[in-house]
């Protein structure tokens, strides 16, 4: 699939990388590809090597960021059996995304998901 986009030197190269990690993007169309490169664009991810770098989960939950503060939880804090020990405590994930995550991370839908990448313009400025 040829796909030209200016000012992206190698576009298929990062669709190809795209691919790699993202095997449902090999079914697109390239109207499809174009599309998502443009919103990749659109937060700063111009390369396949940004995209392995910064792409962390995609979800076709109804509730996007909740199901995505979840993954961090569970995930990325590797609190497995601890959280066991917090049974009965109930946690607003959606607040937790409001407040906290929507800094450091940064989402677009695409299609019938939603995709999450670490926030550059968040990683840039803190300390």
């Amino acid at each position: 699939m040829a796909i030209q986009i200016s000012g992206i030197h190698g576009a298929d190269e990062f669709v190809s990388q795209i691919q790699s990690v993202l095997t449902e993007a090999e079914q697109w169309s390239t109207d499809e590809t174009t599309n998502f490169l443009y919103q990749l664009i659109d937060i700063g991810v111009v390369s396949g090597e940004q995209f392995c770098e910064r792409y962390l989960f995609d979800t076709d939950s109804y509730n996007p960021t909740r199901e995505f503060a979840l993954y961090l939880y569970w995930e990325l804090l590797d609190l497995g059996d601890e959280l066991t020990a917090l049974d009965g405590v109930v946690i607003d994930w959606n607040q937790t995304w409001l407040t906290t995550l929507q800094h450091k991370y940064c989402c677009f839908r695409f299609r019938d998901g939603c995709y999450f990448f670490k926030n550059l313009r968040h990683y840039l400025c803190s300390d």
